[in-house]
């Protein structure tokens, strides 16, 4: 499959990429060895280009700036 690296993939478009089931790539997520979703409503979302590094590295490498919201709340906004 080609993929444009500036394209958002959805969840199948990944999963066909990656070639795992959803709960594995769900609790690679929850691990974080791979990209959390950028949420637009109810659609998740990832960028193609840390799609594309994944599967040609086997990593994901997370930049500082990227933290995870569930991080960057503070405890007492809950």
């Amino acid at each position: 499959m080609l993929v444009d690296s500036d394209k958002r993939l959805n969840l199948t478009e990944v999963l066909e990429l990656m070639g795992i089931s959803r709960s594995r790539w769900y609790a690679g997520i929850a691990s974080q060895a791979y990209p959390a979703p950028i949420k637009d409503g109810r659609r998740s979302t990832w960028p193609a280009s840390q799609i594309i590094q994944l599967v040609q590295t086997g990593t994901y490498r997370r930049s500082r700036s990227q933290t995870p919201w569930h991080q960057s709340r503070s405890r007492s906004s809950l």
